[in-house]
This record gives C-alpha cells, sequence and structure tokens, in this order.
C-alpha cells in the first residue's frame, strides 16, 4: 500500500495480525467452543473443518477484489484527469478497502461509521490532492456501498425460498416446514 505516512502500513498489518489470527481453526474451535458454552446447554457444536478456512479466504477475497474495484472506480471518477489504469492501483484500493471494512467491523461502531471513512480518507488525500476531494470520494463510496446492500438485500428477499417459507409460516406451521394437508399430499399418503 502506498502512502504519505509508512506508520499506517504497520498498523495496517498489526490490524491484519489481530483480525486473522482469531479465524484460524485452531484457534476459531475453542474460542466458539468457549464462548458459546452457556447458551448451548451441553450440546456440542460442530466443529469448523480444516477446509473451510481456504474456501472462506477465497469468498471474502472476491469480495474485498469487488470492494476495491468500486473504490478504484470512485477514485477515477473523482479526479479529474486519472493517470492510465494499473494493477498495482486497484491492488492497493482493494486492500485500502479490505482494511476499512476490517477496521469498521472491529471498531463495533454501526456499520463501520465513521472508522471506515477515517481510514478510507486518511489513504486518498495524499492520491487525490488534497482532504476535499478524499472526503467527497469517500461520501460517495458510503453512499454507493449502502446503496448495493440494500438493494442486494432487497433482491434477496424476494428469492422463491423466502417466499415459500413465508407461504408456510402464514399456514400456520411457524417454522417454514409444510402444512400438514400439503405434507400428506406431497408424500402420496
Amino acid at each position: 500500500i502506498r502512502t504519505a505516512d509508512p506508520s499506517l502500513v504497520w498498523k495496517a498489518l498489526g490490524l491484519l495480525l489481530v483480525a486473522g489470527v482469531p479465524i484460524l481453526p485452531g484457534v476459531f474451535n475453542p474460542l466458539v467452543r468457549r464462548l458459546s458454552g452457556r447458551f448451548t446447554a451441553g450440546q456440542p457444536l460442530p466443529r469448523l473443518p480444516a477446509a473451510a478456512l481456504p474456501i472462506g479466504l477465497v469468498v471474502t477475497a472476491c469480495g474485498w477484489v469487488f470492494l476495491g474495484a468500486s473504490l478504484f472506480a470512485v477514485v477515477r471518477a473523482v479526479v479529474p484527469s486519472p493517470p492510465a489504469w494499473g494493477v498495482g492501483e486497484c491492488l492497493d484500493c482493494t486492500a485500502v478497502a479490505a482494511l476499512s471494512y476490517v477496521a469498521g467491523f472491529l471498531s463495533q461502531t454501526p456499520g463501520g461509521i465513521g472508522v471506515r471513512e477515517l481510514i478510507l480518507q486518511q489513504f486518498l488525500a495524499p492520491r487525490l490532492g488534497g482532504d476535499a476531494p478524499a472526503l467527497v470520494a469517500v461520501l460517495l463510496l458510503r453512499v454507493l456501498w449502502t446503496g448495493a446492500e440494500v438493494a442486494v438485500a432487497g433482491a434477496l428477499f424476494w428469492l422463491p425460498a423466502r417466499r415459500r417459507k413465508m407461504k408456510n409460516d402464514e399456514q400456520g406451521t411457524g417454522n417454514g416446514e409444510r402444512g400438514a394437508a400439503e405434507g400428506i399430499a406431497a408424500s402420496g399418503r
């Protein structure tokens, strides 16, 4: 990550360590077992298999790439005459987007509000030539990310499985299962 303040890179690496260690299966499984003990009434939780970590990291990396691409697009839209496209700039945007998201999550503020924007602004100000264009880019990005999350949530709400569950709930099963008459008819009895 290219920045005017090299200490920000070390802070980002420290944040990676703080956020990365708890997801390791050797740490995650005992931690979840200990923290969930009073909620599970003695029932053992399923263990997270070792294969879940690399799969989760790949899926998460895809999400970070999309967030980085959106940051890259916003930065290019805010700059009057953007420089030639470069892979390094895309990777920087992905790293900064991921860092701001993780820091916002760890801050425990609703939606990471304030923390995400501060980190993005600190990294973007030197690139965009000042605090004002960086602030515009950060606020525009917050609106775009929030709008995308609302749009996806709305689309997922109306998926067929959701409508089927809602229909079953209206028929009185209350748990998403088929109603008695429907279940008997489907089983052929």
